[in-house]
């Protein structure tokens, strides 16, 4: 019984949110509307801060990276050159190699 309680408050109160206050959005940003408002206003509203979009420049480059020298590693333990010793040893050099060219 509870647990139905707790579902149907649950219910009217995403009803009432949807009705009351999500359906007005639609108007307000209709494609047209977004279409008619200047550019700056969407920028503000649905734009990145620059502080982010240099976060994530940075970290796409720290992926980047990353995904080199995995790829770098990968050919390495294919290869087996070394014993697994010496490998750990070549991997760890090459993957530090990698970061500190990138950075």
């Amino acid at each position: 019984m509870q647990v139905a309680l707790k579902r149907f408050i649950d219910d009217i109160a995403i009803e009432t949110i949807e009705a009351k206050l999500m359906t007005p959005l639609g108007d307000v940003f209709s494609p047209v509307a977004v279409s008619d408002m200047a550019a700056d206003l969407v920028t503000s509203i649905a734009g990145e801060s620059e502080e982010n979009r240099a976060l994530r420049e940075q970290l796409s480059k720290q992926l980047d990276v990353l995904m080199k020298g995995s790829e770098t590693c990968k050919r390495f333990i294919g290869a087996r050159l070394f014993g697994k010793t010496g490998t750990r040893r070549v991997l760890i050099f090459i993957a530090a190699y990698e970061l500190d060219r990138y950075n």
